[in-house]
C-alpha cells in the first residue's frame, strides 16, 4: 500500500508539470485578440515558455537605436495592434526618441512576427508619437506610462493573417471600477522576447509567454512597488518570481475572457529585476486611459477603439477628432505693438508631440511662403524656403535660400512671396514678385559653417499691413551695442519657437501643407551639443529640443517677450542632416545684424558702409574645339561659383555627349520614358550601365523599342536625334545586385550611326588612355579629384521626381580606403567612390566627367548609391571606367582584337524547344523562353507561349464588372479547366450559370481583342478543401464549360499535362523533388507594389524547398498535398495558377498556386502550391464522369476521405474567407500559378 502511494506521487511530479491549456479563439467572429494559431500555456513553467507560433498576432517589435551603436534594427520595446494605423506601447519606450530618427525613417515596428530574426516580417514606419501629457518618468513613479505611435503606411488585416488588433477593456464608469480591472487574483498572460533570468540578460529570440497573477494594490509584495492604483496595478508570482523578469517594456499583459484575448495592461517596470518576490511588476491599467487612447486615434480618422465588447460587431465611432491637449496661449497685445502679433494668439501645446504640431491658423501672421523653381521641375509656385516681413516692401530669409538663383535677372524668374497664409495651397493669398535679392557680402555658404547666412528680399509691390489684418511685420531686436552682449541674445536656456511649412529633416524633403511650430531652447556655445557643431558664435547660436528642431530653412525663430514676439534667429543649417537629439540646429544670431538690415532696409539712414550686394559669377570651362575630337561640346560648361544643394541646371548644350535612354522600363506601355543616361563612344556605340539594361530580353532587342535621345537639354524638346538600340552588349562577369554591381558596364549598338561631323549638338565623351598596371587604375581618379556628374535623374530626388532640363553637380573623388568610402564599396579595382558634402545627383548609367584642362574626360559610370540616395557620409558608387578599357576596345573596334580573354556578355535567352508532333499537352504553338539575366520580379512571356493557361473572370471585386481578372487557370481538356478552390469558394454553387463567369484562352494580353470565350456551368470544389482555417488544405477546383474549347483547329490553345498516377504518399510527397527548378506563370505579381497587375503574361523561375526547410516549415499547412516553392527575388502568380516543370519534351503542370504568408512571397516565407500528383484520383473522376451533377466519395491519391456526397453545381458551399478572392495570406494579385519544372 505505501509502494502504491509512493508510485502516485512520483507520476504526480512528472506529469503535472506538462499540463497544458488550451484557449480557443474564433478569429471568423471577432476583430481582436485572435491569433492564426490557438494559444496554449503551460501554467506550471515559471520562467517563461515559447509560444505557439502566430498565436499572439497583435504584439509587434519597436525597434530603432536605442543602445545608441548605430544599429537601427535594434528591438527595443514591444507594443500591440490598436489599429491598422496606430500602436500602443509604453511611454518610457520612446521618451529619448528624436524627430530626426521619425523623419529618417529609422524608428520602425515589426510585426506579423514569431522570431526576432525570421527573415519575412511586415515593417512599418513611425512618424508620429504620442505620449501622454502627464507622463512623469520616474521622477514620479511612471505614472502615465502610456504611448500611441502612428504608422506611415497602414497594416492590411484583410491580406495578412498573421497580424491582428488588440482587444482593449470597454469603458469603466466610475475610478471605483478602473482600480478593480483587472480583478485581483486573475490569471493574465504576459508576453514578450525579453524574458530573462539573473543568469542570461539576453532578449529571446522566440515570442516567449508566462501566466501571472494581478495581485491586489495592498499585498505587501504590491504596496512596496506600486506608484499610483488607478493607473497602474500588480502582477506577478507569489512563490517563485525571483531571478525572473518576464515581457518587454511597452508589451501587453492580456486576460482570456472566454473567446478572445483582452490587453489589460502594458508592462511598465519592475523593481530589483524581480530578484525579490516581495516586488512584482507594474503594468499600466488600460482601463484609465480609454478617452486618450480615443481621442488620439480620432485625431486623424473616426476609427475608434476595438474593444472586446464591440469586437464581434464594427467599431464604434466617436465625434472627439482632436486630442484634448493643455495648450499655452500666448495672448499678444495689439494695441501696444506695431510688430510680432497675430491675426490669433499663438497657443502651443504642452503635450510633448514628437515632430511638433499644427499652428493655429493666422496666429504667425509675419512669416511668408519663399516661391520659385527650386526643384527645377518647372514649378514656378513651389514653397522653397520661409521668411518673414520686414516692412511693406521687405523680407528677411536666409541667404542659402536663394544663393542659386541668378541675381542679375531676379525678376525675370517669376520668384514670389506668398503672406497672409495658413495652408499653402489656400485661395485668399497675397502674393508678391520679388525683384531684387540681397545676399550678405561674407556669406560663405556650407564650406564655412554657412557664416552670415541671412538675406533680404525687395518686392516690387508694397504688401498692405494697415488693412490686411492676416499681415503683421516681424519684431527685432534694437541695436546691441557689445559683442557680449550679441552673445548672450537670446539667452541661454530661452524658450523660443520655431515655425514654418518645411521641415529641415524630413524624409525625401516632404512639406507639410499647414504651418507648424515647435517648442525649441537656446543652447549656450560652449555647451558640449553646441560648441562642437557651430561655426562663428557671434552670428550663430544653436537651439534644441528633446525631441528635433522643426521649420523652413529661412524661416523666423521667435522669443516671447510678454505682449509679443521678438524674432531672435533665421534657420540656417541642421547638424547630420537633421536635428537630432545631441545634435542642435544652428540658427543666424539676428542680433548680430542690425545695421546691415537697417542699411539695406533704410539706406538713408546710411551714408557709407562697408556692405555689398553678393553677386557672384559662374566658373566657366572653356573647351578647345579645335585640337580635340571628344569631350567639347558647341557651349562651354558653367557651373555655378555658389554651392548649389543638389546641383543645378546645366547651361543648354554644354554636355553634347550624353543621351538619354529609353524604354518602356516602367512597364506602363510607355516606350519615351527617360531610364537611364548614357554617353556616345563612336557614331555606332552607347556607354551605359549593366543594370541600366539587364531586365532587357536580349534576344529580341530591336522589336523593344528600345531608343536613344541624342542633342537635348530638356528631355520634351522637339528637334532629338533618335536612334533605336538594335544590340546590347553587358559585360560577362557583371554581378548586380547580388554582389554589389561588379563590373556595372554595357554598351549599346544603333541600328543607325549617329552624324557626328555633322551635328553641332552631338559630341564623343573622351575616354582615358590605356592604362597598365592595376595600382595606376586604382588611383584614377585619384583622391580628392574634382569631378562633374551630370543627367536628367536625381538619385535623392523625392518620389524619383525627375527633371527635365539636363543637370549637373561638382562632385569629389573619395579613396577607397576612407570609412565612408570603405564600408560601401564593393570591388575597388571596378569601382571608385565620390560624394559632396550635399548630395549626389546623376542618371544611373550616367557619366562622371573630370577636367583636364582644354576637354572632359569621362572617369565613371553611374552603377548604385547607399541608403536609396547618395548622403552625407554615404557616398555614391561609380563604374571605374579605366578598368573596361580593353572591353570597351574590343566591342567597339573587333578587327583591333585577334584575341582576348574577355568575352562580351551577350547572353540569349534559354528557349524550351517543346515537341508539337509527340506530345498532345504541355507544348504551344511558340516556345518557352526566359532571359538568362536574373529579372527581379519575373518578366513578361513570349506572347502565346502558355498556351494551357486561362484567365478566370467574374464579379470578384463586387464592383460589378464580371470582366474582372480573377485568378488564373489551366485547361485539363475540352470541357474542363483547372484552378484553386479559394478561387471559387465565394461564388453561389446553386447557380452558377446565371452568374456570368467565364474562361478567357489562347491570350497573351488581358485586354486583346481575339479571345476565346466560354462561361462556366458547373464548379467542383474538392470535397476536403479546408480553407483559411486550415491552411487551405486541398485548394482545388475544376469548373465544367458550356461549351467546348477548340483543341484541335485553334493553335493557341493546349492542355495542360499532369503527373502520372504514383502509388505511394512518399512517390507524391517528392514530387517535384527538392531544388527543382520550375516556372510559374500569370497576369498577377505576388510582389508588385500596390497588387498593381500587369495586362500581359509574366513568368518567373523560382525553385521547390523541402517541407523541412525553415523557410517552408513556417508557412506550409499540409505535405502530403502542399509544396513550397520560392526565389530570391520573391515570388509572383495568380491565385489558382499553375507551376510548371520542364521535361525535356514538353512543360507538365505539377502545381497550383495556393497561398502566401505575410502579405507576400518573400524571402523567409515562400509561396505554397497545391501538389498536383495528390490529386490524380479525384481529377480523373470529375472530368471522367458521366454525370456532373453529384460526384460521390471522391479521393486523393494519398488517403481515402471521409466525406459521402459533395454537391457542386446545386448545392452552396459555405464562405469561410474573406470577401476578396484573394485575400488569403497575402495572395497578391489574382495570379493562377502554374508551376513547371526545368530540367536541363
Amino acid at each position: 500500500m505505501e509502494f502504491r502511494f509512493i508510485r502516485i506521487l512520483l507520476l504526480v511530479f512528472i506529469w503535472v508539470p506538462f499540463v497544458t491549456s488550451y484557449y480557443e479563439c474564433n478569429q471568423r467572429l471577432v476583430l481582436c485578440g485572435c491569433g492564426l494559431k490557438n494559444v496554449e500555456m503551460n501554467v506550471h513553467i515559471a520562467n517563461g515558455e515559447d509560444a505557439v507560433p502566430h498565436s499572439w498576432p497583435m504584439i509587434v517589435s519597436l525597434r530603432y537605436d536605442c543602445l545608441n551603436n548605430g544599429n537601427v534594427s535594434t528591438h527595443c520595446c514591444s507594443g500591440t495592434i490598436l489599429s491598422d494605423s496606430y500602436i500602443l506601447t509604453a511611454a518610457h519606450c520612446v521618451e529619448n526618441i528624436n524627430e530626426s530618427s521619425l523623419l529618417l525613417g529609422k524608428i520602425t515596428i515589426a510585426t506579423g512576427i514569431y522570431s526576432r530574426s525570421q527573415q519575412c516580417q511586415t515593417i512599418r514606419k513611425v512618424d508620429q508619437i504620442f505620449i501622454h501629457p502627464n507622463w512623469t518618468a520616474h521622477v514620479n513613479g511612471f505614472r502615465n506610462d502610456i504611448a500611441i505611435l502612428h504608422l506611415t503606411e497602414s497594416l492590411d488585416f484583410s491580406t495578412n493573417l498573421l497580424i491582428a488588433r488588440t482587444c482593449l477593456p470597454s469603458q469603466s464608469n466610475s475610478t471605483n471600477d478602473i482600480t478593480k480591472y483587472p480583478p485581483s487574483n486573475s490569471s493574465l498572460v504576459v508576453i514578450g522576447w525579453n524574458f530573462r533570468t539573473t543568469l542570461n540578460s539576453t532578449a529571446r529570440d522566440i515570442l516567449q509567454q508566462a501566466t501571472l497573477i494581478s495581485i491586489h494594490h495592498n499585498h505587501s509584495s504590491c504596496a512596496a512597488s506600486i506608484n499610483h492604483i488607478e493607473t497602474q496595478f500588480c502582477a506577478g508570482r507569489y512563490e517563485d518570481c525571483k531571478g525572473t523578469c518576464m515581457g518587454d517594456s511597452g508589451g501587453p499583459i492580456l486576460r482570456w475572457i472566454g473567446d478572445r484575448w483582452e490587453q489589460v495592461g502594458i508592462v511598465s517596470y519592475g523593481l530589483d529585476n524581480c530578484e525579490s518576490a516581495n516586488h512584482q511588476m507594474i503594468f499600466t491599467r488600460i482601463t484609465a486611459y480609454y478617452d486618450w487612447i480615443e481621442r488620439v486615434m480620432n485625431q486623424r480618422n473616426s476609427t475608434a477603439i476595438t474593444t472586446a465588447a464591440t469586437a464581434t460587431a464594427t467599431a464604434i465611432t466617436t465625434a472627439i477628432t482632436t486630442i484634448n491637449r493643455p495648450l499655452s496661449v500666448y495672448r499678444c497685445s495689439k494695441n501696444n505693438t506695431l510688430c510680432g502679433c497675430g491675426f490669433n494668439n499663438v497657443a502651443l501645446t504642452t503635450t510633448r508631440i514628437v515632430g511638433g504640431e499644427e499652428a493655429i491658423p493666422y496666429s504667425w501672421s509675419m512669416i511668408v511662403s519663399l516661391r520659385y523653381d527650386c526643384l527645377n521641375n518647372g514649378n514656378f509656385t513651389t514653397h522653397c524656403c520661409g521668411g518673414t516681413i520686414l516692412n511693406s516692401y521687405y523680407i528677411l530669409t536666409a541667404a542659402h535660400c536663394v544663393d542659386k538663383i541668378n541675381l542679375s535677372s531676379v525678376l525675370s524668374q517669376n520668384i514670389t512671396i506668398a503672406a497672409g497664409i495658413h495652408n499653402l495651397t489656400e485661395i485668399n493669398q497675397t502674393i508678391r514678385r520679388i525683384d531684387q535679392i540681397f545676399i550678405h557680402s561674407d556669406y560663405t555658404g556650407l564650406a564655412d559653417m554657412f557664416k552670415n547666412d541671412i538675406a533680404i528680399l525687395h518686392l516690387s509691390e508694397p504688401l498692405d499691413l494697415d488693412t490686411n489684418s492676416r499681415l503683421s511685420r516681424t519684431c527685432r531686436s534694437s541695436r546691441v551695442y557689445t559683442q557680449e552682449d550679441i552673445r548672450q541674445y537670446p539667452s541661454n536656456g530661452s524658450k523660443l519657437a520655431v515655425v514654418g511649412w518645411g521641415l529641415l529633416n524630413r524624409p525625401f524633403n516632404i512639406k507639410p501643407q499647414l504651418l507648424q511650430q515647435l517648442n525649441i531652447y537656446a543652447i549656450h556655445h560652449i555647451h558640449p551639443t553646441c560648441a562642437q557643431y557651430i561655426g562663428y558664435v557671434d552670428v550663430q547660436f544653436c537651439a534644441g529640443v528633446y525631441d528635433d528642431t522643426k521649420g523652413d530653412s529661412g524661416g523666423p525663430v521667435m522669443q516671447w517677450l510678454d505682449d509679443h514676439w521678438e524674432q531672435v534667429g533665421i534657420a540656417s543649417y541642421v547638424v547630420r542632416g537633421c536635428a537630432s537629439y545631441g545634435y542642435p540646429s544652428v540658427y543666424t544670431r539676428l542680433a548680430s545684424f542690425h545695421d546691415w538690415i537697417e542699411w539695406i532696409i533704410n539706406p538713408s539712414n546710411y551714408t557709407t558702409t562697408t556692405t555689398t550686394i553678393a553677386y557672384r559669377p559662374p566658373n566657366v570651362y572653356s573647351c578647345n574645339n579645335r585640337n580635340t575630337s571628344c569631350g567639347c561640346s558647341k557651349v562651354n560648361v558653367a557651373f555655378s561659383s555658389l554651392r548649389i544643394i543638389g546641383g543645378g541646371e546645366a547651361v543648354p548644350y554644354s554636355w553634347s555627349m550624353i543621351v538619354s535612354l529609353r524604354y518602356d522600363c516602367l512597364n506602363n506601355g510607355n516606350f519615351t520614358t527617360h531610364c537611364c543616361g548614357g554617353t556616345i563612344l563612336n557614331s555606332y556605340y552607347i556607354l551605359t550601365a549593366a543594370h541600366c539594361v539587364d531586365k532587357i530580353n536580349l534576344s529580341s532587342v530591336l522589336s523593344q523599342n528600345i531608343t536613344i535621345a541624342a542633342g537635348i537639354h530638356n528631355l520634351t524638346e522637339i528637334n532629338q536625334t533618335i536612334r533605336r538600340i538594335d544590340q546590347i552588349f553587358i559585360h560577362s562577369d557583371y554581378t548586380g545586385l547580388a554582389d554589389m554591381f561588379k563590373n556595372d558596364i554595357a554598351i549599346l549598338h544603333l541600328s543607325e550611326p549617329l552624324d557626328l561631323d555633322t551635328n553641332s549638338r552631338l559630341s564623343r565623351t573622351c575616354r582615358s588612355s590605356r592604362v597598365y598596371t592595376q595600382e595606376d587604375i586604382r588611383q584614377y581618379p585619384s583622391n580628392g579629384s574634382k569631378l562633374a556628374v551630370v543627367g536628367w535623374g536625381l538619385l535623392n530626388r523625392p518620389f524619383n521626381i525627375k527633371p527635365q532640363l539636363l543637370q549637373q553637380l561638382n562632385i569629389y573623388a573619395i579613396h577607397h580606403i576612407h570609412p565612408t568610402c570603405a564600408q560601401y564599396i564593393g570591388y575597388v579595382d571596378v569601382q571608385f567612390c565620390a560624394g559632396v558634402y550635399d548630395d549626389t545627383k546623376g542618371d544611373s548609367g550616367g557619366p562622371v566627367m573630370q577636367w583636364l584642362d582644354d576637354h572632359w574626360e569621362q572617369v565613371g559610370i553611374a552603377s548604385y548609391v547607399v541608403r536609396g540616395c547618395a548622403s552625407y557620409g554615404y557616398p555614391s558608387v561609380y563604374t571605374r571606367l579605366a578598368s573596361f578599357h580593353d572591353w570597351i576596345e574590343w566591342i567597339i573596334n573587333p578587327s583591333n582584337y585577334t584575341t582576348t580573354t574577355t568575352t562580351i556578355a551577350y547572353r540569349p535567352p534559354n528557349v524550351y524547344s517543346c515537341n508539337n508532333r509527340n506530345t498532345s499537352c504541355g507544348c504551344s504553338k511558340v516556345n518557352v523562353a526566359f532571359s538568362s539575366l536574373r529579372i527581379i520580379g519575373g518578366g513578361e512571356a513570349v506572347p502565346y507561349s502558355w498556351s494551357m493557361i486561362v484567365s478566370l473572370r467574374y464579379d470578384c471585386l463586387n464592383n460589378g464588372n464580371f470582366t474582372t481578372h480573377c485568378c488564373g487557370g489551366t485547361i485539363l481538356n475540352s470541357y474542363y479547366i483547372l484552378t484553386a478552390a479559394h478561387c471559387v469558394d465565394k461564388i453561389n454553387l446553386s447557380s452558377v450559370l446565371s452568374q456570368n463567369i467565364t474562361i478567357a484562352a489562347g491570350i497573351h494580353n488581358l485586354t486583346e481583342i481575339n479571345q476565346t470565350i466560354r462561361r462556366v456551368d458547373q464548379i467542383f470544389i474538392h470535397p476536403e478543401y479546408a480553407g483559411q482555417q486550415d491552411l487551405f488544405k486541398n485548394d482545388i477546383a475544376i469548373l465544367h464549360l458550356s461549351e467546348p474549347l477548340d483543341l484541335d483547329t485553334n493553335p493557341f490553345i493546349t492542355q495542360t499535362c499532369r503527373p502520372l498516377r504514383m502509388n505511394s504518399s512518399e512517390n507524391i510527397m517528392a514530387y517535384p523533388s527538392n531544388g527543382s527548378k520550375l516556372a510559374v506563370v500569370g497576369w498577377g505579381a505576388a510582389n508588385r507594389p500596390a497588387n498593381i497587375k500587369p495586362q500581359l503574361l509574366q513568368q518567373l523561375y523560382i525553385r521547390t524547398i523541402h517541407h523541412n526547410d525553415s523557410t517552408c516549415a513556417r508557412s506550409i499547412g499540409h505535405v502530403t498535398v502542399q509544396f513550397c516553392g520560392g526565389v530570391y527575388e520573391g515570388g509572383k502568380g495568380d491565385s489558382g495558377g499553375p507551376i510548371f516543370e520542364w521535361l525535356g519534351d514538353r512543360w507538365e503542370q505539377v502545381g497550383i498556386s495556393s497561398y502566401m504568408m505575410n502579405g507576400c512571397a518573400s524571402v523567409g516565407y515562400q509561396s505554397v502550391f497545391t501538389r498536383l500528383a495528390a490529386f490524380y484520383d479525384w481529377i480523373e473522376e470529375v472530368i471522367n464522369q458521366s454525370n456532373a451533377t453529384t460526384l460521390s466519395s471522391f479521393k486523393t491519391s494519398t488517403a481515402p476521405t471521409t466525406s459521402n456526397t459533395t454537391t457542386f453545381s446545386n448545392n452552396t458551399t459555405t464562405n469561410n474567407a474573406a470577401n476578396n478572392p484573394n485575400s488569403y495570406f497575402g495572395i497578391c494579385g489574382s495570379f493562377f500559378v502554374v508551376v513547371f519544372q526545368l530540367i536541363h
